[in-house]
């Protein structure tokens, strides 16, 4: 404290006062829109957090990732609560609400940083002015202002990742029998990699060159230490992985949110790598950490640079491209992810200005142009976000209007069922009730709903929400208002949104109903809505048949094996497509293969026919999808497809699939209509469907 004391006196009074501006712009910007709704930037991703943070204040503290909008069981572990146990903890406290606090929380982490970068700047043996001047460029970057003041996990991600190499170097470098450092670094990787993996993945090639160079000086006690701070972090995310997989799998609703499914979704794929667009974005993206022209001080700090910064700044570099080329979805989608890589980003270009610097006692005229520089990196900086991110922080986004029904409708002790759209966790949020929003690939999967149901049980679903075309299946609505207890007839209904509850209930919320109508919020009576043709109860009703000897030899001959029983409403029939004998079968319908004791590899060349996009036939498309039946009788979706051939070309002519199905698992391929269910011109086929053990 003593050496950290005297380092601070010895900053320059202008550097001071140059400090003090950053932190008032910086303070000014995190505060902007302090009090509107988290409908900003990434609402949904923000929404999802404050969700979990609520939870966590209101049941208490708990690692078990309590969530809401997909029902029972109401958790889905992601990655490790910290930031939503530190927001919970802090909501307690302040006793505010919980956006307020995760905003506050979310500019600590920010803060928080700053001590991490102070002391890996020390090993540069730069001079307290030097990493001022450094810092003040991360407190002026544009999406670095923006999402501090977020409710996301990011900066706390952030920053744990750069303490943990902060306190890895301090061990590193330490003597033998100084291990203070060393089980600190052990303490932080632990918790950085549990918080977000993706951030503390950034600094691991970063810490795996530092070792390789400093084991040339004292051996192989290096890598020992580097293992040592290392291991318990990356084996507790290889835990942690584990065991959310399968509380997510064993969720009726959550399984497309385990790390299989999302393989893609987080990595990537080779040919995004390779577009031209995934390069512009990322250049887009890099914009909003420091404007572009700024980057020209990175080549000029490996010329003029002695070799600690030049190694510096390579080390950075190598951080800030490590997170986009190995999660290249998630940082093309997602801005925010940047900011794990945008201190270093911020360093190698304040290294530049360092460099430039260090030859002022030479060229007694650089130093008013290092000034000079320096406020022009933090005006341009501030400037950027005054003019984009933060003009959209300030703009006050409405609330969904399905979230304001919800709150007028229901109760807080209702559970709500949520038909025809995908979770939307802000209208979970600010509804402010138990919800279950089900997939459109679900829709049809009794089993997860029977499992939804008994996970719920002893309550009950008491309002049910039916959506888009799902308010137009009359029959799968009423068959599930039937099995809830719900009268047939709608409470209400919106332009888009149907809401059914017991007859109870509609009696009790007459008057509101009547006080919404009348304020135009509901409409005067349900509208008709066209008929969806074929309804979604045809699959939960399926009438599977066997195959026989003679469906054999006449439909068959595409699939090998022959399948054990067909489901369709319609006759499937031998068709042409152009050489090749195809098995048509129109959506409703499915083949079905028993269990066996190995596993088998699937391959399926299916499409719709050609006559569809060749003499524009009028369709909403069909959804291809593969169940599998696990041996505790559980359905579980493991391939799916939508074709469109009339709005998407891609999905014209033939198309392929790969996967596999587990042994002692029966396979299930089901047809169904598009998102209208509506029957015209689904002409789909399967030219090949192969089960090879």
């Amino acid at each position: 404290m003593n050496a950290l004391w005297v380092q601070l006196r010895r900053i320059h009074p202008v550097v001071t006062l140059a400090a003090l501006l950053v932190l008032g712009f910086f303070g000014w910007g995190v505060v902007r829109g302090w009090s509107l709704p988290v409908t900003d930037s990434h609402s949904s991703r923000q929404a999802q957090t404050a969700i979990t943070a609520q939870l966590l204040q209101e049941q208490g503290p708990s690692p078990l990732t309590p969530f809401n909008g997909l029902g029972p069981p109401w958790s889905v572990p992601m990655e490790f609560p910290t930031y939503q146990l530190l927001t919970a903890g802090f909501t307690v406290v302040t006793g505010g609400d919980v956006v307020a606090a995760g905003r506050l929380v979310s500019v600590l982490g920010s803060l928080a940083l700053l001590p991490a970068l102070w002391l890996l700047l020390g090993r540069l043996n730069l001079t307290a002015n030097q990493r001022v001047l450094i810092l003040c460029g991360l407190l002026t970057s544009s999406l670095w202002v923006h999402y501090s003041r977020a409710v996301l996990i990011e900066t706390w991600a952030t920053a744990l990742a750069v303490w943990w190499l902060a306190a890895w170097v301090e061990a590193l470098h330490r003597g033998t029998f100084e291990r203070r450092w060393l089980f600190a670094a052990t303490a932080l990787g632990l918790v950085a990699a549990l918080t977000k993996v993706t951030s503390f993945a950034v600094v691991l090639p970063v810490a795996f060159v530092l070792t390789f160079v400093r084991a040339r000086a004292i051996g192989r006690i290096a890598w020992y230490r580097s293992g040592f701070c290392t291991a318990p972090g990356i084996l507790a995310v290889v835990w942690w992985t584990h065991w959310s997989d399968a509380v997510k799998a064993a969720h009726p609703y959550a399984d497309f949110l385990t790390s299989a499914a999302l393989t893609e979704w987080n990595w990537g794929t080779l040919a995004q790598r390779l577009d031209p667009v995934w390069w512009q974005q990322w250049w887009a993206h890099a914009d909003l950490i420091l404007p572009h022209w700024t980057l020209v001080l990175i080549p000029v700090g490996l010329a003029l640079g002695n070799r600690a910064i030049r190694i510096a700044i390579g080390l950075c570099l190598l951080a800030f491209v490590t997170g986009p080329l190995v999660f290249a979805n998630l940082y093309y989608v997602h801005d925010y992810y940047h900011l794990a890589v945008a201190p270093f980003l911020v360093v190698a270009v304040g290294l530049g200005l360092v460099a430039i610097q260090q030859r002022a006692p030479q060229r007694k005229l650089l130093l008013p142009v290092v000034a000079l520089l320096a406020v022009a990196v933090w005006t341009t900086s501030a400037l950027a976000y005054r003019d984009g991110l933060g003009r959209g922080q300030m703009r006050n986004r409405p609330i969904p209007e399905l979230a304001n029904r919800l709150q007028e409708l229901t109760r807080p002790d209702d559970v709500v069922l949520l038909y025809g759209r995908e979770w939307e966790p802000l209208v979970t949020f600010y509804a402010g009730r138990r919800m279950t929003a089900i997939r459109g690939t679900h829709e049809t999967d009794e089993t997860a709903w029977q499992a939804s149901v008994a996970a719920l049980a002893p309550d009950h679903y008491t309002v049910l929400v039916a959506l888009d075309s799902v308010a137009g299946d009359l029959a799968f609505v009423h068959h599930r208002c039937r099995e809830l207890g719900l009268s047939t007839t709608p409470l209400a209904s919106t332009g888009r949104a149907d809401f059914y509850v017991s007859e109870t209930r509609r009696a009790e919320l007459a008057p509101t109903v009547t006080v919404l109508r009348e304020a135009g919020r509901l409409l005067p009576q349900r509208p008709d809505r066209m008929g969806p043709g074929e309804s979604r109860i045809e699959f939960i009703t399926a009438d599977w048949k066997p195959v026989t000897n003679a469906d054999i030899e006449r439909l068959y001959g595409p699939t090998t094996p022959v399948p054990d029983a067909v489901f369709a409403k319609y006759d499937p029939a031998p068709m042409q497509v152009g050489e090749q004998t195809v098995l048509h079968i129109h959506p409703p319908g499915g083949l079905h293969y028993a269990p066996l004791s190995v596993e088998r590899t699937v391959t399926l060349d299916y499409g719709m026919m050609p006559e569809i996009w060749e003499k524009e036939r009028d369709t909403d498309g069909v959804r291809f999808r593969a169940y599998v039946r696990d041996p505790d009788g559980r359905d579980h979706l493991i391939w799916t497809d939508f074709l469109q051939p009339r709005r998407d070309p891609t999905d014209q002519g033939q198309q392929s699939a790969t996967f596999t199905i587990p042994a002692h698992h029966a396979f299930e391929l089901r047809l169904d209509a598009g998102p209208d269910h509506n029957p015209g011109y689904d002409w789909s086929y399967i030219a090949r469907l192969e089960l090879i053990p």
